[in-house]
């Protein structure tokens, strides 16, 4: 199960990095085309598969984390779920170490309008104060992070976030 798990989520990835643009093209003209519809079909049902069937293996654990966590920051509370889990992957690869996959997909956060900084969030929010809120709530006993991430802190968190910041920075 895990092995179909992480391979849907590999053809999700080369789907939406494939067809992304041209799916918010046509979304944007009001079009149905071959492409949005791969997109959506990665999305949503195929999504959900992986994390049926890989497990935490195959879930944006952390990528949720950090979303659930935003609902504290107020002006994130007009963000779209998928907007917020979108941030939360870089986190995620951000604490587990995968600071050159961060890099590799800031162009393409960029050039589709996804949310890759703080700023592009909306927040407002002193910064260390929102780093703080994030990552207290993110690495708690409560939360998914720790599917991710065995051994997450808040600390492993909030250094995550300022790798993240300090990419989009550059």
């Amino acid at each position: 199960m895990v092995k179909m798990g992480l391979a849907a989520a590999k053809e999700t990835h080369e789907v939406l990095l494939r067809d992304t643009q041209q799916a918010l093209e046509n979304i944007n003209d009001g079009k149905v085309t071959a492409a949005f519809q791969r997109v959506v079909e990665s999305v949503i049902p195929v999504a959900g598969m992986v994390g049926g069937c890989a497990g935490e293996y195959g879930r944006m654990a952390g990528a949720h984390a950090i979303h659930n966590a935003m609902s504290y920051l107020p002006e994130t509370h007009e963000i779209l779920h998928g907007v917020k889990v979108a941030y939360g992957i870089l986190v995620q690869l951000a604490a587990t170490g995968d600071g050159e996959e961060v890099a590799r997909l800031m162009p393409f956060y960029q050039k589709n309008g996804f949310p890759y900084n703080f700023r592009t969030l909306g927040i407002t929010t002193d910064t260390e104060q929102a780093v703080s809120q994030l990552s207290e709530f993110s690495a708690g006993e409560q939360e998914t992070f720790n599917l991710a991430v065995k051994g997450i802190t808040p600390e492993k968190v909030a250094a995550a976030i300022r790798q993240v910041e300090a990419i989009a920075a550059d």
